[in-house]
């Protein structure tokens, strides 16, 4: 009786266990190995299908980050993005535009997941083919918002926010409601703030006031930090978030974070240590730009 009820019921459900515990930690190459000829084969036939789909779709969203980020004579930069299941909804990326000037974008879409991850690419080709043009900031955020406004769904919306660095340090942006993001000038911390409604929301009666774009210079040392809230809002096991002046910190500490790469390295351990044993339940986006 022992001998049937561990093969027929305790073996399988252990490697079902097992199964979901691997998709927990996004291990989307483990397969269930059951052959009861019974319910408990087709759940483990269906979990696989289900894991083999994520781990396409993992790796299709993997190759919308840029694979090698612009080498430029003016600036030097660095990105990151980890997302909390198998896709997610965050965006970065970085080009060279006409002129020799440097494109940077930080998106992030409401929740995430892998309707978050599809809605992101959409926006990500249309961005693309935006920034080819001659369009300010402040125009491709218009333009973009009007063209993804039809794929959203109530609720959901995109954060964004675009900017061209030129050679003489000079740094363009619009911000579409996102945050954290942040300019270090000569040793001071400068926000980034917000010039609309993320994009897929319109406000009637927005004040016509308010500029819909920015510009700052950047002296060689200054440092462009842009992050998702991902970063910020991340919590540890008190539920205290990691907060925007640990960001403010450690990006302004230039002695221990000489290049972008280092900036966002101890973020990174600084996050894993704030959160400690705690899940993290939104995906983490930074891109860090150099003035030099």
């Amino acid at each position: 009786g022992v001998y049937v009820l561990n093969k027929v019921i305790i073996r399988p459900t252990k490697a079902l266990h097992d199964g979901m515990l691997a998709l927990g930690r996004r291990d989307f190459q483990h397969r269930v190995k059951i052959n009861t000829r019974d319910e408990f084969q087709d759940l483990a036939q269906t979990f696989n299908h289900l894991s083999e789909q994520l781990n396409i779709a993992s790796e299709i969203q993997a190759g919308f980050s840029p694979k090698q980020l612009p080498q430029l004579d003016f600036c030097r930069l660095a990105g990151f993005s980890e997302p909390c299941e198998a896709t997610g909804g965050d965006y970065y990326d970085a080009f060279v535009l006409d002129g020799g000037r440097l494109g940077v974008v930080v998106a992030d879409v409401t929740g995430h997941g892998i309707g978050p991850s599809l809605l992101m690419a959409a926006c990500r080709a249309s961005l693309r083919a935006l920034s080819r043009t001659d369009l300010t900031p402040a125009e491709l955020i218009t333009q973009l918002s009007e063209l993804v406004a039809e794929d959203m769904e109530e609720g959901r919306f995109i954060t964004m926010i675009y900017g061209i660095l030129d050679a003489d340090g000079t740094f363009t942006y619009a911000n579409a409601g996102h945050g954290p993001a942040m300019v270090f000038l000569n040793g001071g911390v400068h926000t980034l703030m917000p010039h609309h409604p993320p994009l897929g929301i319109f406000i009637e009666g927005d004040d016509d006031d308010c500029p819909a774009q920015s510009s700052l210079r950047l002296a060689p040392g200054d440092r462009i930090l842009l992050a998702s809230d991902g970063l910020n809002e991340s919590l540890n096991e008190q539920g205290e978030q990691f907060g925007n002046q640990r960001i403010a910190e450690i990006g302004n500490q230039r002695d221990l974070t000489p290049t972008p790469e280092a900036a966002i390295g101890r973020l990174k351990a600084a996050l894993d240590e704030h959160c400690g044993s705690a899940p993290k339940l939104d995906d983490v986006t930074i891109l860090c730009v150099d003035r030099v």
